[in-house]
């Protein structure tokens, strides 16, 4: 089997866009109030992230968008149906059930979890999207 490398400029822009869509799902006006006090980031603690959050972020962005990339050339989607289908797969197979773990071991709030897995497959959603059809 051979891997397909994805067009990096696509996933370049992808991570970006991972970045964009965060701060807003993240901001007060959507989950970001609730996600914080799930977290234990109420009112008497101030959650500000720091610049190495962001970069690491970005980071992490760029390799899920890449190796998404990967799998949508290796299954061959041609439509952006088909990419959605293998993003979805690869949303519920690693990211799902992964972020999970966190629930069962790590105590974290089911609320936090859905919103950050709703973040996750939103992301993934729009990356199968559009890195099928930008190559």
């Amino acid at each position: 089997m051979q891997i397909t490398h994805p067009n990096i400029l696509a996933v370049i822009v992808m991570a970006l866009v991972y970045m964009g869509i965060g701060g807003l799902w993240y901001s007060k006006d959507l989950f970001g109030k609730m996600w914080a006090e799930c977290c234990g980031h109420g009112k008497d603690k101030e959650c500000k992230p720091s610049t190495k959050c962001y970069v690491g972020c970005l980071i992490v962005a760029f390799i899920a968008a890449y190796v998404l990339g990967c799998f949508i050339n290796m299954s061959q989607a041609m439509t952006t149906g088909e990419g959605i289908k293998v993003a979805l797969l690869a949303w519920l197979g690693f990211s799902a059930t992964t972020q999970f773990s966190s629930v069962l071991w790590g105590k974290k709030h089911l609320k936090a979890y859905f919103i950050d897995a709703g973040f996750t497959l939103v992301m993934f959603i729009i990356w199968g999207a559009i890195l099928t059809n930008w190559r």
